[in-house]
């Protein structure tokens, strides 16, 4: 009877011991997953969310406890893969090329095989694989449709778009939980299981998102690192693109401002026939770094090839700046001119609307 207890108590131990390790190396892998989400600052949490939400649903579906602890994991390590994701293209702000979306569509595998070679994930590894497949078979990455896609995975992309639904993105405003349900209701049969939507809505439909959640930058730090993507590559100037963003009506930041300058080169196609590229980029940069130079409050655009914009916080007389580029064009063909315009007057949806207007 001794040996017999001696030899359960050495069992329970050593499972509390194993359980113990196999928490502790979870939690090594989740804090992986929180330091690879903190690359970006819009996925950051994006993985709990997703948990969080997948479990009300399977919970309303009537899973047992094991499937929603599977369903759980595999959440938590679903966008794993996003490690061998290049930051050029993980933390573009903008849209993506179609290159560029069919790499980032490769995390799913890169996850797969993170997952499939650890024992303990070995079970998960599938769910995580297809939570990109849609039921009419146009997902990735194999095309799979409605009833050949594991029901966790698909539990699981329903879980995913409603978090991308509700968190604001640069082209996208987010939507109130009612409207993010009455979308996935919208692509039940197409993109969602019908069955697990019907559940959503009733799962979901009193989450509370999280309110400050966005790709927007919220400080200087954050605005430099995102405006990195819409840099000019000659001039080292903001480019067109990133104006059309601030301009447009999903910038927070833009009510911040109170006037545009615009300042014209004219002939300079001229200058570079006659002394080259090479030497009309120099010129280019040496024009630029005197523009940026001129106001640190100012925001610097190079548009058109041979035209900068200036938006500045508060109306800026630049007559020396004008006196400082004429005498940098001495002795060549380039001649310059410039508008001043009210940004408070101004519909500024867009670059072509304020080229327009000048």
């Amino acid at each position: 009877i001794i040996g017999v207890i001696a030899i359960l108590f050495g069992r329970r131990k050593a499972k509390e011991t194993l359980e113990g390790k196999i928490q502790d190396y979870e939690q090594h892998i989740f804090s992986l997953v929180n330091i690879i989400e903190t690359r970006d600052k819009y996925t950051a949490g994006h993985t709990q969310r997703v948990a969080e939400y997948s479990v009300l649903i399977a919970e309303e579906m009537g899973f047992n406890e094991d499937k929603i602890d599977d369903l759980y994991r595999a959440c938590m390590l679903h966008d794993i893969g996003k490690i061998s994701t290049p930051d050029s293209i993980l933390l573009k702000p903008g849209k993506l090329t179609k290159l560029e979306y069919k790499i980032i569509q490769n995390h799913v595998i890169s996850s797969y095989e993170i997952l499939k070679d650890v024992d303990i994930y070995k079970g998960i590894a599938e769910i995580v694989r297809h939570h990109h497949e849609r039921c009419d078979g146009t997902g990735y990455p194999q095309g799979l449709k409605c009833d050949e896609i594991p029901i966790l995975s698909q539990i699981m992309t329903v879980s995913d778009a409603f978090d991308a639904m509700t968190t604001s993105r640069i082209y996208k405003a987010k939507k109130t939980v009612q409207q993010a349900l009455d979308e996935l209701v919208e692509l039940s049969g197409k993109q969602f299981n019908k069955e697990i939507v019907e559940i959503a809505c009733i799962a979901l439909k009193d989450v509370k998102p999280e309110q400050d959640i966005s790709q927007r930058p919220k400080s200087q730090v954050e605005q430099e690192r995102f405006s990195y993507f819409y840099k000019d590559q000659i001039t080292n100037i903001y480019n067109k693109d990133y104006l059309e963003f601030i301009l447009s009506g999903d910038y927070i930041g833009k009510e911040q401002y109170s006037c545009v300058n615009i300042i014209y080169l004219h002939n300079f196609t001229s200058y570079n026939k006659e002394f080259g590229w090479t030497e009309g980029d120099v010129m280019l940069k040496n024009i630029a770094q005197e523009i940026d130079e001129f106001n640190k409050d100012s925001l610097v655009f190079r548009a058109n090839g041979d035209d900068f914009i200036l938006l500045n916080k508060e109306h800026c007389d630049i007559s020396e700046l004008i006196k400082k580029l004429n005498k940098i064009l001495e002795n060549t063909q380039i001649s310059l001119s410039n508008t001043h315009l009210d940004a408070k007057d101004l519909d500024l949806e867009s670059i072509k609307k304020l080229i327009e207007i000048s």
